[in-house]
């Protein structure tokens, strides 16, 4: 095979590969459309009228407090008398609540909401006569474009099959381009050199192999800078801590500063650990 042939052999297969990726971003985008969402049905809702406040005409008399003076009797007289009038209060207000010219004012509020409610149920049944269209148009719309979504996907997925079915022909008649080469990155960079240059196909893979070797070296560096980077900081952040912890020479005891830069420095170590594990 000469070169001229390994090079029209790889520029077809990087054409192919390149349409069969377009192909596939193409099927993932049609794959990823949504139809709008419907919006939500009315709820039905009016202003609900409470009913009245029952309030006491009752006043705990100022007068009781003069018995303060009597000391601890007088509090305990004044405390019986509020006890009694709270208790009055309370049966005054039951009283109030029972009587009927309050049950007649409930029966008025009871009234304005039931019209209130009846207006609102008439409203709310008026929209949703118009949500009920509108839902059934939405279904119909909906069930017309999905209908259209899958016939434009059956159709582009028979295009990637037939593309790549192109491919493989393309890669086992022409017996060059191994496996690990069948990507737009790789050809992409093996074309570069044997289309505008003397170089083999195989040199040109040999070459693209040392390419890739130097980005994994050169990731694996960065890396290992990461790391020394963190265990430095480590270094410097023990070393403050045990320089804090020795300057309390007359707070503590040896044993508990020591003990205290040991759990200090264990601490900032796990620490570290963890953000190392973490990036990994």
């Amino acid at each position: 095979m000469t070169r001229v042939e390994e090079v029209e052999i790889v520029k077809k297969a990087l054409d192919l590969e390149r349409d069969f990726e377009k192909l596939t971003d193409e099927y993932n985008e049609i794959e990823a459309e949504t139809f709008p969402v419907m919006r939500e049905a009315p709820q039905m809702s009016f202003n609900k009228m409470p009913y009245p406040d029952v309030t006491s005409d009752l006043k705990f008399n100022i007068l009781w407090f003069l018995l303060i003076f009597l000391g601890p009797i007088g509090w305990i007289i004044i405390i019986v008398a509020y006890i009694d009038f709270n208790n009055n209060k309370q049966r005054y207000i039951e009283r109030a609540r029972l009587s009927d010219e309050y049950l007649a004012k409930c029966r008025e509020v009871d009234a304005i909401n039931a019209n209130r409610e009846a207006e609102a149920q008439r409203i709310h049944n008026q929209e949703m006569n118009i949500f009920n269209r509108e839902l059934d148009e939405y279904k119909k719309k909906k069930a017309e474009w999905l209908e259209e979504k899958n016939r434009r996907l059956d159709s582009k997925k028979s295009e990637c099959d037939n593309k790549e079915n192109e491919m493989e022909k393309h890669y086992k008649d022409s017996c060059l381009i191994p496996l690990k080469y069948h990507s737009v990155v790789a050809l992409e960079y093996i074309y570069e050199i044997v289309g505008y240059s003397q170089y083999t196909f195989k040199e040109a893979a040999q070459d693209y192999e040392i390419f890739l070797n130097r980005k994994m070296e050169a990731a694996r560096l960065t890396k290992e800078d990461e790391i020394s980077a963190t265990m430095n900081q480590m270094l410097i952040m023990s070393d403050e801590l045990v320089g804090s912890l020795n300057g309390m020479t007359g707070t503590i005891s040896r044993f508990s500063r020591n003990e205290a830069i040991s759990n200090g420095i264990a601490m900032i170590q796990r620490h570290n650990t963890n953000r190392i594990l973490n990036r990994r």
